[in-house]
């Protein structure tokens, strides 16, 4: 039985060649991300008007996508980014108001969108991404890391294109304050959080050790009767 001990060493030496994730070429901003966000039933937002303070607050808006403002009714919103939608409400208000200064601020989105989180998080599973959440925080969602989770090596997948996914490095955004890592999530993206390399390889070692030691003492055994 001393070879044990050698053996269990040598499969575990050889779990280690585990080949690498392929580390993706940009840690860049993904296009996706620099879409703006459309307005759509049930955002809140919220107005300052300068010259009509009364009209300053928060809406949400309606189930066609539509605000309904005193004195001005009701404005359809829906579909529109941000900018249009504040461009489209100064125009409105300026043929009553010269000059008018407002701005229009997105306060809370409503959405059924969601995210997969899976690997090396306390709960993986299915999650909401309300209120354009990022990364970090659907991880924490998810009850945060595992022990052995590899936060250098995150991959996004989106849009399902697997073949060149987004690289993330948390340790640059958790113990630099880099957000530029932080990507914020959109729809069926899917994160995968893998396991440290060291883990991988001794989890492996551990599957199949007993039929290794078993084979190892048949063969002991088979040598001493002969």
């Amino acid at each position: 039985m001393r070879f044990l001990f050698p053996l269990s060493l040598l499969i575990l030496l050889s779990g280690c060649a585990v080949p690498m994730m392929p580390a993706i070429s940009s840690y860049g901003q993904p296009e996706q991300d620099n879409q703006p966000y459309h307005l759509m039933p049930g955002d809140i937002i919220e107005l300052i008007v300068t010259q009509r303070q009364d009209l300053s607050g928060e809406y949400m808006l309606g189930p066609d996508g539509a605000l309904y403002l005193p004195d001005f009714g009701t404005i359809d919103l829906n579909g529109l980014s941000q900018q249009e939608a504040q461009q489209t409400l100064t125009a409105i208000l300026s043929q009553y108001y010269s000059p008018i200064t407002l701005v229009l601020k997105v306060k809370s989105y409503q959405n059924d969108e969601y995210v997969v989180i899976m690997g090396a998080v306390m709960e993986p599973g299915v999650y909401p991404i309300k209120n354009r959440i990022t990364l970090i925080r659907a991880i924490g969602q998810a009850k945060g890391f595992t022990n052995d989770a590899n936060l250098r090596a995150i991959k996004l997948v989106r849009n399902g294109n697997d073949v060149s996914p987004y690289r993330v490095n948390a340790n640059k955004i958790i113990k630099r304050g880099d957000f530029s890592h932080d990507y914020q999530l959109q729809a069926n993206d899917i994160i995968i959080v893998p396991t440290k390399l060291f883990s991988q390889a001794k989890n492996t070692a551990l599957e199949f050790l007993p039929l290794v030691e078993l084979g190892l003492v048949a063969f002991i055994t088979l040598n001493q009767v002969n």
